[in-house]
Protein backbone atom coordinates (compact mmCIF):
# COMPACT_ATOMS: atom_id res chain seq x y z
CA UNK A 1 0.00 0.00 0.00
CA UNK A 2 0.94 3.60 -0.74
CA UNK A 3 -0.50 6.05 1.02
CA UNK A 4 -0.53 9.71 0.09
CA UNK A 5 -1.16 12.71 1.95
CA UNK A 6 -3.38 15.36 -0.19
CA UNK A 7 -4.64 18.67 0.72
CA UNK A 8 -7.26 19.62 -1.11
CA UNK A 9 -9.13 22.71 -0.41
CA UNK A 10 -9.95 23.32 3.74
CA UNK A 11 -9.46 19.06 3.77
CA UNK A 12 -6.81 16.87 4.41
CA UNK A 13 -7.35 13.31 3.10
CA UNK A 14 -5.19 10.52 2.48
CA UNK A 15 -6.22 8.14 -0.26
CA UNK A 16 -4.56 4.80 -0.31
CA UNK A 17 -3.89 3.19 -3.78
CA UNK A 18 -3.29 0.03 -4.25
CA UNK A 19 -1.63 -1.98 -6.71
CA UNK A 20 -0.46 0.53 -9.70
CA UNK A 21 0.52 3.95 -8.02
CA UNK A 22 -0.86 5.90 -11.31
CA UNK A 23 -4.52 4.42 -11.34
CA UNK A 24 -7.22 6.95 -11.44
CA UNK A 25 -9.98 7.13 -8.74
CA UNK A 26 -12.82 9.52 -7.81
CA UNK A 27 -12.54 12.65 -5.95
CA UNK A 28 -13.52 11.20 -2.20
CA UNK A 29 -15.93 14.98 -1.69
CA UNK A 30 -16.66 15.60 -5.70
CA UNK A 31 -17.72 12.82 -7.51
CA UNK A 32 -17.38 14.73 -11.06
CA UNK A 33 -13.73 15.14 -10.39
CA UNK A 34 -11.26 12.22 -11.51
CA UNK A 35 -7.84 12.17 -9.41
CA UNK A 36 -4.59 10.22 -10.57
CA UNK A 37 -1.06 10.12 -9.19
CA UNK A 38 1.95 10.18 -10.80
CA UNK A 39 5.51 10.52 -8.61
CA UNK A 40 3.97 11.06 -5.58
CA UNK A 41 1.22 14.48 -6.76
CA UNK A 42 -1.99 14.13 -7.02
CA UNK A 43 -3.70 16.19 -9.82
CA UNK A 44 -7.47 16.08 -10.01
CA UNK A 45 -9.64 17.60 -12.84
CA UNK A 46 -13.42 17.72 -13.67
CA UNK A 47 -14.94 14.87 -16.04
CA UNK A 48 -14.70 16.51 -19.76
CA UNK A 49 -17.94 17.00 -20.83
CA UNK A 50 -19.10 16.77 -24.71
CA UNK A 51 -20.30 21.00 -25.92
CA UNK A 52 -24.20 20.76 -25.99
CA UNK A 53 -25.73 23.74 -27.89
CA UNK A 54 -28.65 24.34 -26.31
CA UNK A 55 -29.61 27.79 -24.78
CA UNK A 56 -31.50 26.13 -21.58
CA UNK A 57 -29.04 23.39 -20.67
CA UNK A 58 -29.65 21.29 -17.19
CA UNK A 59 -26.84 19.21 -14.99
CA UNK A 60 -26.94 15.72 -15.19
CA UNK A 61 -24.08 13.09 -14.18
CA UNK A 62 -21.45 15.86 -13.99
CA UNK A 63 -22.56 17.50 -17.12
CA UNK A 64 -24.27 20.03 -18.84
CA UNK A 65 -26.96 17.87 -21.04
CA UNK A 66 -30.01 19.36 -23.43
CA UNK A 67 -33.26 17.63 -23.05
CA UNK A 68 -35.90 17.85 -26.33
CA UNK A 69 -37.14 20.90 -24.27
CA UNK A 70 -37.01 22.47 -21.13
CA UNK A 71 -40.01 24.32 -19.55
CA UNK A 72 -38.91 27.13 -17.64
CA UNK A 73 -41.30 28.74 -15.21
CA UNK A 74 -40.63 31.80 -13.51
CA UNK A 75 -37.31 32.19 -13.66
CA UNK A 76 -36.85 28.59 -12.10
CA UNK A 77 -35.66 25.65 -14.72
CA UNK A 78 -37.22 22.30 -14.29
CA UNK A 79 -36.06 18.80 -15.88
CA UNK A 80 -38.87 17.70 -18.25
CA UNK A 81 -41.99 15.40 -16.61
CA UNK A 82 -41.02 17.11 -13.39
CA UNK A 83 -44.12 17.92 -11.69
CA UNK A 84 -44.39 20.97 -9.64
CA UNK A 85 -47.38 23.24 -8.56
CA UNK A 86 -48.17 27.07 -8.67
CA UNK A 87 -50.78 29.30 -8.00
CA UNK A 88 -49.71 31.15 -10.98
CA UNK A 89 -47.73 30.31 -13.91
CA UNK A 90 -46.39 31.31 -17.06
CA UNK A 91 -44.32 28.26 -19.16
CA UNK A 92 -42.30 28.63 -21.77
CA UNK A 93 -40.31 26.26 -24.09
CA UNK A 94 -36.72 26.60 -25.24
CA UNK A 95 -35.55 24.14 -28.01
CA UNK A 96 -32.44 22.87 -28.37
CA UNK A 97 -29.95 25.11 -30.64
CA UNK A 98 -27.52 23.92 -33.16
CA UNK A 99 -23.85 23.62 -33.12
CA UNK A 100 -22.84 24.05 -37.27
CA UNK A 101 -19.15 24.30 -37.98
CA UNK A 102 -18.26 25.50 -34.91
CA UNK A 103 -20.57 28.06 -34.32
CA UNK A 104 -23.67 28.29 -32.08
CA UNK A 105 -27.17 28.91 -33.46
CA UNK A 106 -30.07 29.50 -32.07
CA UNK A 107 -33.63 27.36 -32.83
CA UNK A 108 -35.08 28.63 -35.81
CA UNK A 109 -32.17 30.63 -37.16
CA UNK A 110 -31.34 30.71 -40.48
CA UNK A 111 -28.25 31.36 -42.49
CA UNK A 112 -26.51 31.46 -45.84
CA UNK A 113 -23.97 28.92 -45.83
CA UNK A 114 -20.26 30.28 -45.76
CA UNK A 115 -18.85 27.81 -48.61
CA UNK A 116 -22.28 28.38 -50.69
CA UNK A 117 -23.84 31.30 -50.86
CA UNK A 118 -27.10 29.74 -52.68
CA UNK A 119 -27.25 27.68 -49.81
CA UNK A 120 -29.67 28.60 -46.79
CA UNK A 121 -29.46 26.70 -43.53
CA UNK A 122 -31.45 26.42 -40.93
CA UNK A 123 -31.37 25.14 -37.22
CA UNK A 124 -34.42 23.02 -35.97
CA UNK A 125 -34.58 21.41 -32.56
CA UNK A 126 -30.83 20.43 -32.65
CA UNK A 127 -30.88 19.55 -36.25
CA UNK A 128 -29.34 21.48 -39.31
CA UNK A 129 -31.30 21.22 -42.65
CA UNK A 130 -29.74 23.04 -45.43
CA UNK A 131 -30.95 23.35 -49.13
CA UNK A 132 -30.85 25.34 -52.56
CA UNK A 133 -32.33 28.39 -53.05
CA UNK A 134 -35.36 28.60 -54.84
CA UNK A 135 -34.70 30.58 -58.16
CA UNK A 136 -38.56 32.21 -58.94
CA UNK A 137 -40.25 30.72 -62.24
CA UNK A 138 -38.75 32.93 -65.37
CA UNK A 139 -41.59 35.03 -66.76
CA UNK A 140 -39.82 35.32 -70.03
CA UNK A 141 -41.62 34.58 -73.46
CA UNK A 142 -38.42 33.18 -75.30
CA UNK A 143 -35.22 32.77 -72.52
CA UNK A 144 -31.69 32.51 -73.00
CA UNK A 145 -30.24 31.55 -70.09
CA UNK A 146 -26.76 32.22 -69.26
CA UNK A 147 -24.47 30.78 -66.37
CA UNK A 148 -25.25 32.32 -63.24
CA UNK A 149 -22.92 35.13 -63.21
CA UNK A 150 -20.60 35.03 -59.67
CA UNK A 151 -22.41 36.21 -57.02
CA UNK A 152 -25.84 35.40 -57.74
CA UNK A 153 -27.97 32.07 -56.85
CA UNK A 154 -30.39 32.10 -60.29
CA UNK A 155 -29.85 32.20 -64.02
CA UNK A 156 -30.51 35.95 -65.25
CA UNK A 157 -33.16 36.49 -68.61
CA UNK A 158 -31.31 38.79 -70.20
CA UNK A 159 -31.28 37.55 -73.72
CA UNK A 160 -33.76 35.78 -76.34
CA UNK A 161 -33.58 32.47 -78.11
CA UNK A 162 -36.17 33.07 -80.95
CA UNK A 163 -36.21 30.20 -83.87
CA UNK A 164 -32.86 28.65 -83.22
CA UNK A 165 -30.93 32.49 -82.90
CA UNK A 166 -29.86 33.98 -79.64
CA UNK A 167 -30.54 37.54 -79.93
CA UNK A 168 -29.26 40.13 -77.84
CA UNK A 169 -31.41 42.74 -75.24
CA UNK A 170 -32.61 45.45 -77.16
CA UNK A 171 -31.80 43.78 -80.84
CA UNK A 172 -33.89 44.55 -83.56
CA UNK A 173 -33.98 41.74 -86.48
CA UNK A 174 -35.99 40.64 -89.34
CA UNK A 175 -37.80 37.27 -88.40
CA UNK A 176 -36.65 33.90 -90.64
CA UNK A 177 -40.24 32.48 -91.23
CA UNK A 178 -41.97 35.94 -92.01
CA UNK A 179 -39.59 38.56 -93.57
CA UNK A 180 -41.95 41.03 -93.80
CA UNK A 181 -42.03 41.02 -89.83
CA UNK A 182 -39.70 43.35 -87.60
CA UNK A 183 -38.99 42.03 -83.96
CA UNK A 184 -37.41 43.30 -81.07
CA UNK A 185 -35.99 41.29 -78.10
CA UNK A 186 -36.71 43.00 -74.46
CA UNK A 187 -35.23 40.67 -71.62
CA UNK A 188 -36.25 37.56 -72.74
CA UNK A 189 -39.43 38.16 -74.54
CA UNK A 190 -39.67 39.03 -78.52
CA UNK A 191 -41.96 40.58 -79.60
CA UNK A 192 -43.25 41.31 -83.61
CA UNK A 193 -44.74 43.18 -85.86
CA UNK A 194 -44.97 44.54 -89.69
CA UNK A 195 -42.54 45.58 -91.60
CA UNK A 196 -43.31 49.38 -92.17
CA UNK A 197 -43.31 50.17 -95.75
CA UNK A 198 -42.96 53.50 -97.77
CA UNK A 199 -45.45 55.08 -98.71
CA UNK A 200 -46.42 54.83 -102.35
CA UNK A 201 -46.60 57.22 -104.71
CA UNK A 202 -49.00 55.53 -107.55
CA UNK A 203 -52.77 54.84 -108.61
CA UNK A 204 -51.53 51.03 -108.50
CA UNK A 205 -48.78 49.80 -106.29
CA UNK A 206 -47.83 46.11 -107.15
CA UNK A 207 -46.76 43.80 -104.68
CA UNK A 208 -44.66 41.18 -106.13
CA UNK A 209 -43.71 37.46 -104.67
CA UNK A 210 -41.55 37.25 -101.85
CA UNK A 211 -41.38 41.01 -101.25
CA UNK A 212 -42.99 42.66 -97.91
CA UNK A 213 -43.25 46.30 -99.67
CA UNK A 214 -45.16 47.10 -103.01
CA UNK A 215 -43.60 49.47 -105.66
CA UNK A 216 -44.38 51.15 -108.60
CA UNK A 217 -43.72 49.64 -111.82
CA UNK A 218 -44.21 52.63 -114.37
CA UNK A 219 -43.32 55.99 -114.53
CA UNK A 220 -46.51 57.50 -113.74
CA UNK A 221 -45.94 58.42 -109.66
CA UNK A 222 -47.99 60.93 -108.19
CA UNK A 223 -46.35 63.58 -106.08
CA UNK A 224 -46.83 64.30 -102.48
CA UNK A 225 -46.30 68.09 -101.80
CA UNK A 226 -47.20 69.88 -98.50
CA UNK A 227 -49.29 67.06 -97.79
CA UNK A 228 -51.32 66.94 -100.84
CA UNK A 229 -50.88 64.04 -103.60
CA UNK A 230 -51.09 65.38 -107.15
CA UNK A 231 -51.31 62.38 -109.89
CA UNK A 232 -48.59 62.49 -112.60
CA UNK A 233 -48.79 65.36 -114.86
CA UNK A 234 -51.10 67.56 -112.57
CA UNK A 235 -50.61 71.13 -112.54
CA UNK A 236 -50.79 73.35 -109.69
CA UNK A 237 -50.54 77.08 -108.56
CA UNK A 238 -48.83 77.75 -105.30
CA UNK A 239 -49.39 81.52 -105.38
CA UNK A 240 -49.94 84.32 -107.80
CA UNK A 241 -46.67 83.68 -109.11
CA UNK A 242 -45.60 80.17 -108.94
CA UNK A 243 -47.21 77.32 -110.29
CA UNK A 244 -46.25 73.61 -110.22
CA UNK A 245 -46.07 70.12 -112.11
CA UNK A 246 -46.08 66.88 -110.43
CA UNK A 247 -43.41 64.75 -113.74
CA UNK A 248 -43.47 60.94 -112.34
CA UNK A 249 -43.50 61.09 -108.70
CA UNK A 250 -40.87 64.54 -109.29
CA UNK A 251 -42.27 68.14 -108.50
CA UNK A 252 -41.45 70.66 -110.36
CA UNK A 253 -42.08 74.22 -109.82
CA UNK A 254 -41.38 77.95 -112.00
CA UNK A 255 -42.11 81.29 -110.42
CA UNK A 256 -43.49 83.09 -113.35
CA UNK A 257 -40.36 86.31 -114.87
CA UNK A 258 -41.55 89.87 -114.89
CA UNK A 259 -40.59 91.92 -117.82
CA UNK A 260 -38.37 94.61 -117.26
CA UNK A 261 -39.33 98.11 -116.66
CA UNK A 262 -38.68 100.94 -118.86
CA UNK A 263 -39.43 103.84 -116.46
CA UNK A 264 -37.44 106.82 -115.86
CA UNK A 265 -36.02 107.15 -113.18
CA UNK A 266 -37.47 109.27 -110.32
CA UNK A 267 -35.69 112.37 -109.64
Amino acid sequence: YVILMVLLGLHSIFYEIQNNPRKSFSHPTDSCQTCNCNNGTVRCQHRPCPFEPCSHPITRDCCRTCERMHPHLLGSQHEIKTLFLSTAFNCSFFPAGCLYQDRERANGETWNDPSDPCTVCVCQHGSVRCERKRCPDSNCNHPCLHPVPSGTCCPECDSCLYEGVVHSNGHTFTSLSNPCERCTCFRGTVSCGPLNCPLTRCERPVLEPGECCPHCTDSRESCLYQGTMYKSDEQWEVDECTSCTCVSGDVHCRSQRCPAFSCAPVS
